[in-house]
């Protein structure tokens, strides 16, 4: 190589050495600049190892709970009350033939009577009754107070024989969407779900949420499955929609295939995230930098002690988690590691990596002109 070319090259050296690895192409930080962001007074963020005692705590699925939205944790179906719309049959015995409610031929009366909007009904001699929070015992005890004094010694029966009010709705993507009477032993989550033929969608990928009054909560239907805690136990008026709510996570940087990820069964771990994603990238990939970026709940981090000072947004507070695959106990830590919607999978390039692109995109064309020029030279 001539003196020329060889001062074109150490020019180059140079200016490469104080603009450093930034003027080139990259697909994302590297292991460095995440450890420099972390540690620094105002870190967005918070960097946490995976270790065996952090992924005991961080590790498995975290599991939404639809009382947090609700307010209840009722342990039993809701008495049922009477309310507008509701059909009943009231009956009247009085034992003496000459009484308001009897005859010689019946000594029964029966009175078909609906609930108003104003929560109430009449019976002849009683007068407009309230039902407002009254069952059906409790209707048959005022109707009969109520009576004293004016019919001969009268019994009553209460019957409901229309539960208009006693109704739910189910909506969205089920099979068979409608409206379901709530029995009197009361009725589950699940089984309001079922009346409707099930959800259209594998359970991993619904969503069902729970609209009473003007409170709602929302739930992944695989976490209802998962135990009696959010299968809870509806009231008439519930309305409950299901929607197809497909889970997926990002992969970017080292790794084979970067792109958006469908989970495609109920748990997806990071050992097989990654190998969905068709595992780090042996040309490029940095083993010590593999990352997961997600918002944490704040209470995670204090379990496993973390001293943070980010501020908590209101998804939770910016948290990534950074495995070493250069040691062998990252593959068991990985394989702990519950993958959650939207987590997004970070694989750093390796420090050569920045080297063999400077070489292939700067050195080696301007060696080749060198080397031409002093063809042409000679």
């Amino acid at each position: 190589m001539s003196s020329s070319a060889s001062l074109i090259l150490t020019t180059l050296m140079m200016i490469f050495g104080l603009l450093g690895c930034a003027a080139l192409p990259a697909a994302g930080p590297g292991l460095v600049d995440l450890s420099a962001q972390a540690t620094a007074e105002s870190a967005d963020f918070a960097v946490i190892p995976l270790t065996g005692r952090n992924i005991a705590v961080v590790g498995p699925a975290m599991v939404r709970s639809i009382n947090d939205g609700l307010g209840t944790t009722a342990s039993r179906p809701a008495r049922p009350m009477i309310d507008v719309g509701d059909q009943l049959v009231v009956s009247i015995w009085e034992p003496s033939s000459d009484g308001l409610f009897s005859t010689a031929e019946n000594k029964q009366t029966q009175i078909d009577v609906a609930v108003d909007e104003s929560k109430s009904i009449f019976i002849p001699y009683a007068g407009r009754v309230s039902v407002a929070g009254f069952g059906v015992e409790d209707l048959r005890d005022e109707i009969a107070n109520k009576l004293q004094g004016q019919a001969i010694e009268p019994q009553v029966q209460v019957t409901l024989v229309a539960r208009e009010s006693q109704k739910l709705t189910v909506v969205g993507d089920v099979n068979a969407p409608g409206q379901f009477d709530v029995p009197p032993n009361g009725l589950r989550l699940i089984e309001a779900i079922a009346l409707a033929s099930g959800a259209s969608a594998p359970s991993f990928e619904s969503e069902v949420t729970v609209v009473r009054g003007t409170t709602r909560a929302t739930v992944r239907m695989d976490n209802i499955l998962q135990g009696n805690t959010n299968n809870i136990w509806l009231r008439p008026r519930d309305t409950i929609q299901v929607k197809h709510r497909p889970r997926s996570f990002t992969a970017f940087g080292a790794v084979t295939s970067q792109n958006l990820q469908p989970f495609q069964t109920e748990r997806v771990t990071l050992a097989e995230a990654l190998a969905q994603s068709g595992g780090l990238n042996d040309n490029l990939a940095d083993a010590g930098g593999v990352f997961l970026f997600r918002y944490e709940n704040p209470k995670r981090l204090d379990e496993i002690a973390v001293q943070q000072s980010v501020q908590a947004t209101s998804q939770g507070i910016p948290t990534i988690y950074q495995l070493d695959f250069s040691q062998p106990e990252a593959f068991f830590l990985a394989s702990a590691f519950i993958m959650r919607d939207k987590d997004i999978i970070y694989v750093a390039n390796a420090p050569a990596t920045d080297l063999q692109k400077f070489a292939a995109t700067i050195l080696a064309p301007i060696v080749g002109t060198a080397q031409a020029a002093e063809v042409l030279g000679n």
